[in-house]
C-alpha cells in the first residue's frame, strides 16, 4: 500500500499487535473490533531554514511538533492520516522559507490529534516564526512552540506535555539562533559571530527500536550552528576552522525526512551558502491490537 513504509506484527495471547508506519498522507482502515490505539506517535514536518540577505544571516528552523501517547480512543473504519511535508528553505534573492506541514489523524471529518508544522527560521537577521517547535531568530524575536491548548488541547492518555520547544535568539553581531527541537530549546548565538545550535530531538521506541525524532536546525553565519541530535540540518558556515569538523565553506543542511527535523540556515557570505536547508518530512506511527 503506497505510503505505508512498514507493518510490524507481534502476536501474543490477547491478539496481534500491529504497528503501522505511515510516511505519506493517505486513508487507512482500522479493523472491526478495534476501539483504541495502544500507542501512537504524530510528528509534523520540520520548518525550512531562513535565508540570508547580504551580511544578514538566517535562523535555524524548528522541528515539527511531536506528540505521542497511549490508549487513544478510535473507531473502526476509514481513517485519514496526514503526514506533513518539510518546509522549503529560503533561497537567497528568490523566496522566503516556509513552515513545515501539519500531521494528523482524523475520522469522520473530525481531527483526533494534530501536530503543528515546525516554525521557519528567521530571515535576513529577522525574528523566528512560531510552530510545533519555534524557529531561531535574532536577539529580540525568536519563534515559540505552539501550545497544545491552541490546537485543541491534550488528548486522553497523551504522554507528551508539549509539541516542542522555542527557538533560540541571536547574540551580538550577526549571530542567529538555532531552531527548537522536541527535546530542547534552540541554542542562542554567543556574541562572537557563532550562531546557535539546533535543539535536540526526543527519543521514542514505538517501533521497537529507540529513535531520536524532531531536532531543530542550526543558525547560519560565518560560524554556523550545528543541527540538533535527531536529524537537524547544520547552519551554513563560511569561516575556515570555525568549528571542529565544520571548517571551510559549508552550505546549509536539510532536516532528515521521516524525523520531522528542521533545516539549517543560510549565512551572509553569498552564493549557495545564503540558502536555507529544507525541513524534513514528518511521520505518523500507530499501534493497535486486532
Amino acid at each position: 500500500m503506497t505510503g505505508i513504509h512498514q507493518i510490524l506484527f507481534s502476536s501474543f495471547a490477547g491478539g496481534t499487535l500491529q504497528t503501522i508506519i505511515v510516511n505519506s498522507t493517505q486513508t487507512i482502515t482500522i479493523p472491526a473490533g478495534v476501539t483504541k490505539l495502544d500507542r501512537w506517535l504524530v510528528i509534523a514536518g520540520g520548518g525550512g531554514g531562513g535565508r540570508s540577505t547580504g551580511a544578514n544571516n538566517g535562523g535555524g528552523a524548528g522541528a515539527g511538533g511531536m506528540r505521542f501517547g497511549t490508549n487513544l480512543t478510535i473507531s473502526s473504519g476509514s481513517t485519514v492520516v496526514t503526514v506533513g511535508e518539510g518546509g522549503d528553505g529560503g533561497i537567497q534573492g528568490t523566496s522566503t522559507a516556509t513552515n513545515g506541514g501539519d500531521s494528523s489523524i482524523a475520522q469522520g471529518g473530525s481531527t483526533i490529534v494534530l501536530s503543528s508544522g515546525g516554525g521557519r527560521g528567521g530571515e535576513a537577521g529577522g525574528g523566528g516564526f512560531n510552530g510545533g517547535s519555534g524557529g531561531g531568530g535574532n536577539a529580540t524575536a525568536s519563534g515559540t512552540a505552539i501550545a497544545l491548548s491552541d490546537i485543541g488541547g491534550a488528548v486522553t492518555n497523551e504522554v507528551s506535555s508539549s509539541q516542542g520547544n522555542d527557538g533560540g535568539g541571536g547574540g551580538g553581531g550577526s549571530a542567529m539562533g538555532g531552531g527548537g527541537g522536541a527535546g530542547a530549546v534552540g541554542g542562542n548565538g554567543d556574541g562572537s559571530n557563532r550562531s546557535g545550535d539546533g535543539g535536540d530531538g526526543l527519543d521514542n521506541d514505538i517501533t521497537g527500536s529507540t529513535v531520536k525524532y524532531a531536532a531543530g536546525g542550526g543558525g547560519g553565519t560565518g560560524c554556523g550552528g550545528t543541527g540538533g541530535d535527531g536529524g537537524g540540518g547544520n547552519g551554513a558556515n563560511d569561516t575556515t576552522g570555525c568549528a571542529s569538523g565544520r571548517s571551510g565553506d559549508i552550505d546549509a543542511g536539510d532536516g532528515t525526512d521521516g524525523l520531522g527535523a528542521g533545516g539549517g540556515a543560510g549565512n551572509g557570505g553569498g552564493g549557495s551558502g545564503g540558502h536555507g536547508g529544507d525541513g524534513g518530512k514528518g511521520i505518523v506511527i500507530i499501534q493497535y491490537t486486532a
